[in-house]
């Protein structure tokens, strides 16, 4: 394969968006989006980091200096970014999934010791700098891991959480694009 610059992308603008687990989830990179999905706004300039894991346990035999099989131990699919918008959506992510109640007229969100996890499904949607289409659809996970929420006089208030994507039925995601570059032919 040559070398081809058009193939470098850019994502400078994009969305996420969460649900509860169970949410009609979209079949293409540009359908609609169910209204239980909720948007969790701005998010930092870092955008989102998706890192899919592979491990694996390497079996040695006596007659050879190297592994002789490798066996599948685990697969991770993580989800990291910094919610700027304090909203009940991000809050409530943040917050163990907890949702927001009306308390003599002020936003109320009690907080257990003991929370139960709250499924989702989460969308990450990106336009890339060719004006293709993008969407990472990730069926089922849950928020597991938050930055410290640090409350400053001269810096933004920012929630950072990882989504750490659950299996469903031998499913963690789907990816859809209208890049015809990963069109395959047919």
């Amino acid at each position: 394969m040559a070398l081809d610059s058009g193939n470098v992308r850019l994502a400078p603008t994009g969305h996420v968006y969460v649900a509860p687990f169970g949410t009609a989830l979209p079949t293409s990179a540009t359908s609609g989006l169910n209204a239980a999905f909720k948007e969790l706004g701005y998010i930092d300039e870092n955008g989102v980091s998706v890192t899919p894991s592979v491990n694996t346990n390497g079996i040695p035999a006596w007659q050879a200096a190297v592994d002789v099989k490798t066996v599948l131990t685990s697969v991770a699919l993580d989800v990291k970014f910094t919610a700027m918008e304090i909203t009940q959506v991000t809050t409530a992510e943040f917050f163990f999934g907890i949702s927001w109640t009306n308390s003599l007229g002020q936003g109320f969100l009690s907080m257990s010791s003991n929370p139960t996890l709250a499924e989702r499904s989460m969308i990450i949607d990106w336009t890339d700098d060719t004006n293709f289409a993008n969407r990472l659809i990730l069926n089922r996970g849950i928020v597991t891991d938050r930055q410290d929420m640090q409350i400053q006089r001269t810096q933004a208030l920012v929630l950072g959480m990882t989504f750490h994507v659950l299996d469903n039925n031998g499913v963690l995601g789907s990816y859809y694009s209208t890049n015809p570059d990963l069109v395959p032919a047919t």
